[in-house]
């Protein structure tokens, strides 16, 4: 049994199977399996509510002499009669109002949970009297326990709350990685990006949608082209790319890039999307997807898909068409290429990823004259778009076809943005 399924038993056991059946199935009805990153956080919520919610240990407790503990009406219609029922309360009670938070990739500012309130369970009796002593039943301890302890946890619920927000909202800054800030501009030395461009060869698929799909399900078919991708890393990680000159660098980090983030797909395929997948839990829970692991390792130092990109890539050439090179493996991303980067052709290449993404309706759409949905791309980096929603709709003029730039030239509506996470797979 994989790490994720021991989860879901694990939160199942504890009371959460309801919240965990709403994660499982879509607003269509159909069957899914919960998104790793949302059980992570499932995970936190349930050592939280332990704390704030959990009934005092039945070795406290004076044994009931009618038989069952003392039953409350779930909100769902059932009766629950068990410690575990207190849990599976207090799960539907947080659950109903976290479950379309979790379902919506993190929209936490729209959070309609107030955590200052305290969950009070609905008991017949919660307290009873034998022998002209009022003692209180299980229910009853329950909500003195909360009395005192909620406001601890709901400090503590807010702080993690706070914590996931800012970590996941928030887009990575370019900041320059000064150690790479290095080039020999008298080398004439060329990388060699054959094998890379085999593999697009192979396995890049130009889809009719205008989308371009891999195929990494044969590529994981390939034991040899799988060990081929894998040579072809550990060679770019071999060489010091300070040693040759820009032009030759940026290829080099593009195509590395673009190169790892199949690698990191292709380890976790079949998987949904990209976001799903991170080695670390802590870094998964407070931001989906791999970016921040550890995966390369390139003249002695370990390097992340964000180091690539937002600590050398960025920084380096403030270049805003860097993030038409740079593939994420997502069907909102602009097309990976069917092009291995090089030292001559990047320049042309970018500017053909620039238009063909700006002109597809994942770049830029008109719902009707007062209204355009653009890609999260110009929201996230606007710092690379001049700063502003005007600079990054003159960058869209830039690169958009006659008709297109006509009318975003006389557009003074409202502005919305989207972004398709789900893979770029067949």
């Amino acid at each position: 049994m994989d790490s994720d399924s021991l989860l879901v038993e694990n939160l199942t056991g504890r009371g959460w199977r309801f919240v965990i059946r709403d994660l499982r199935t879509e607003a269509g009805g159909t069957a899914i399996a919960p998104k790793p990153h949302a059980l992570r956080l499932l995970a936190v919520l349930d050592v939280l509510f332990r704390y704030a919610c959990a009934p005092f240990s039945s070795a406290r407790l004076a044994p009931r002499p009618d038989g069952p503990l003392t039953p409350f009406d779930s909100p769902r219609g059932e009766t629950c009669r068990s410690g575990a029922g207190l849990t599976e309360r207090k799960s539907l009670i947080f659950g109903q109002h976290l479950v379309s938070v979790i379902k919506s990739d993190y929209n936490w500012l729209r959070l309609k949970f107030s955590v200052g309130q305290t969950p009070r369970f609905k008991a017949t009796h919660p307290y009873r009297a034998e022998g002209g002593t009022v003692t209180p039943t299980r229910i009853g301890f329950v909500n003195e326990s909360l009395r005192q302890r909620h406001w601890i946890a709901a400090i503590l619920m807010g702080a993690a709350l706070a914590l996931i927000s800012c970590a996941t909202d928030a887009p990575s800054k370019s900041k320059l990685i000064a150690i790479w800030d290095a080039s020999d501009e008298t080398s004439v030395d060329r990388i060699d990006h054959r094998s890379w461009q085999n593999t697009l060869d192979r396995y890049l698929r130009v889809h009719n949608s205008g989308i371009h799909r891999f195929d990494y399900a044969a590529l994981k078919a390939s034991a040899k082209d799988t060990t081929g991708l894998a040579d072809y890393l550990a060679y770019l990680q071999s060489l010091d790319p300070r040693d040759y000159s820009r032009a030759e660098q940026k290829a080099y980090w593009i195509n590395l890039y673009n190169a790892l983030t199949v690698q990191v797909v292709l380890e976790a395929y079949p998987v949904d999307s990209i976001r799903d997948i991170s080695d670390s839990f802590f870094s998964g829970l407070i931001s989906p997807g791999p970016w921040d692991d550890m995966i390369a390792h390139v003249a002695g130092l370990d390097l992340s898909l964000n180091d690539i990109e937002h600590g050398i890539l960025r920084p380096i050439y403030r270049d805003n068409r860097i993030h038409y090179g740079a593939n994420c493996a997502s069907l909102g991303c602009p097309n990976l290429l069917p092009t291995a980067f090089t030292g001559a052709n990047t320049e042309t290449l970018l500017d053909s990823g620039a238009r063909d993404y700006v002109n597809h309706p994942r770049g830029v759409a008109f719902i009707d004259d007062d209204s355009i949905v653009i890609s999260s791309i110009y929201d996230w980096y606007v710092e690379d778009f001049g700063g502003t929603e005007e600079g990054a709709i003159k960058h869209l003029i830039q690169y958009a076809d006659q008709e297109l730039a006509e009318r975003l030239r006389g557009f003074e509506g409202t502005v919305e943005y989207e972004y398709d996470w789900g893979l770029n797979q067949p």
